[in-house]
């Protein structure tokens, strides 16, 4: 089995990402769509790890996420990824100061924890926080167009909807001829994510910036 550590997305946001995955209009052969409940931001890929590393990493996590605040989150803009020249998918980029600092904290307990190789691969530099849409397989030429066309369209469209990253997740991934299968082996539910929520939106009604739940913007 793979695991790996993920930050959970609100069910608004999720309803939200597959609103933009039914906006592409491309040849459905070539595209492997992340379902409702699959969607999430991973922060850690883990791989193949032994039980006694695994325990190590969720001890270390349950201490370290207790004593971490809620994270503030906005949803930024569609981008498509690549692997060397080859388009193999869709993120939606989303943008928080807060979660970069946990994915750090994060990065550094598997490095603590973790003595093989295979489970504690650095992070690219270039690593964004993000969703994933959707996976391509091998296509056209025809449909590369029709998806960067589609993304230019929908980035002019797409408001900034802002959200709370309430908790962190240890998962296993099972490969299944239908898609992943994803189980969630640890919850770790971060501090005064209702408080601490409450009053950044106050602070930021003060500089006249919306900010926060009482917002309601939808993808229009």
């Amino acid at each position: 089995m793979r695991y790996f550590i993920s930050a959970e997305l609100p069910e608004n946001i999720r309803e939200e990402i597959i609103s933009i995955q039914n906006e592409f209009n491309v040849n459905k052969k070539h595209i492997q769509y992340v379902k409702l409940n699959n969607i999430h931001i991973t922060l850690r890929f883990l791989g193949n790890i032994r039980p006694n590393t695994l325990e190590n990493i969720n001890i270390a996590l349950k201490s370290s996420m207790s004593n971490t605040n809620a994270s503030s989150a906005h949803i930024e803009r569609l981008e498509p990824y690549q692997n060397k020249n080859n388009m193999i998918g869709v993120w939606l980029q989303i943008y928080s100061r807060e979660l970069n600092s946990i994915k750090n904290k994060i990065d550094q307990i598997i490095y603590d924890a973790c003595k093989e190789k295979q489970c504690a691969p650095k992070t690219h530099n270039s690593y964004k926080i993000h969703a994933t849409l959707f996976r391509i397989k091998r296509p056209d030429k025809k449909t590369k167009g029709d998806i960067i066309k589609t993304i230019d369209c929908l980035n002019k469209k797409i408001k900034k909807t802002y959200f709370t990253i309430k908790n962190i997740e240890l998962k296993q991934s099972e490969l299944r001829p239908d898609g992943p299968r994803y189980t969630t082996i640890q919850s770790y539910i971060l501090k005064n994510n209702n408080q601490w929520w409450s009053k950044r939106y106050i602070n930021a009604d003060q500089q006249h910036i919306q900010y926060g739940p009482k917002q309601d913007n939808k993808f229009t």
